[in-house]
């Protein structure tokens, strides 16, 4: 199934104005190694931005985890929760065009919707997020990964740190900065997404991945490719995708530069979901006639 978004018809449970204060940049990190217990645990680090004068009140939206504290500048500030939406007051107010950081520590079994598509999923080897929920209401479903402001008018950054044990790899929208070993011999993968997109849009994927690099060279630039898939599924991918790049000129002619700084997808065992720069592809549709599905998926990187 493909998920497919008109935000211009979305009837939303949320605000539909903006909101006092937005968020301009998300720093994530999570830890995604317990498959077992379906557990994650996560830190946010969220950059502020006032829209009025004297603003205290910043509110977040995170389904089913909790949050085990919050800080800004350093000093613990209460949190208030009610269903899926989080208050923080900050200490002192944030006046017009003026800037602010919190941080949260959150942690539990993410949600996935009743349709059991939409959420946070540890599924047979794979975790992997899909940012839009069938049967929620709003459809966005960024609040199932981390605590965001989970609008779609909404747009951020991000910079993500993926903790994972050593089999395995972690793909996250954007570019591939690092890779760590620490001292328990697991793995942080560093990723990083500069332009700004909504929180449904972000993207999480963890498994035995073997990543397939290239290069399109595209209208305005070079432009890298990574398609993570497991090993055992090489054949396929290169039958799948063996079109990509033509597809991607004919895309540019028609719609001109690619917008994100790398093509990628990644196999997931539900999809498929336009995430930017990193779809997450269903790996029970790998069959040479299914070049439809993920061609229909890249459209979505323009529009």
């Amino acid at each position: 199934m493909s998920a497919f978004v008109v935000t211009g018809s979305h009837s939303s449970a949320f605000s539909q104005t903006l909101l006092p204060i937005t968020v301009t940049h998300y720093d994530l990190t999570l830890d995604v190694r317990n498959f077992a217990s379906k557990i994650l645990y996560g830190k946010a680090v969220l950059t502020l931005k006032s829209r009025e004068d004297n603003v205290q009140l910043v509110q977040l939206n995170l389904l089913n985890m909790s949050v085990d504290s919050a800080k800004t500048n350093g000093q613990l500030v209460s949190v208030e929760r009610s269903g899926d939406t989080i208050r923080i007051q900050l200490p002192e107010p944030l006046f017009l065009n003026g800037w602010g950081e919190v941080t949260l520590w959150y942690h539990g079994t993410p949600a996935i919707e009743p349709y059991n598509w939409g959420g946070f999923h540890f599924d047979n080897g794979l975790a992997y997020n899909l940012g839009i929920a069938f049967e929620a209401n709003p459809h966005n479903y960024g609040r199932a990964m981390f605590p965001c402001i989970d609008e779609f008018h909404e747009r951020a950054t991000y910079v993500y740190h993926i903790t994972t044990d050593t089999n395995m790899v972690a793909v996250c929208g954007g570019i591939h900065l690092s890779t760590d070993t620490n001292p328990d011999f697991t793995l942080t993968h560093h990723w990083s997404m500069m332009q700004s997109i909504p929180a449904y849009l972000a993207s999480v994927a963890v498994s035995k991945y073997l990543p397939r690099n290239d290069t399109f060279n595209g209208a305005e630039r070079n432009i890298p490719i990574g398609l993570y898939f497991k090993a055992s599924d090489s054949t396929k991918v290169k039958n799948l995708f063996v079109n990509l790049k033509g597809v991607l000129s004919g895309f540019e002619e028609a719609w001109g530069p690619y917008p994100f700084d790398r093509v990628g997808f990644c196999g997931t065992n539900q999809g498929a979901m336009e995430h930017a720069a990193n779809v997450a592809y269903p790996v029970g549709s790998m069959g040479a006639e299914n070049e439809w599905l993920w061609a229909h998926e890249l459209t979505h990187m323009w529009f």
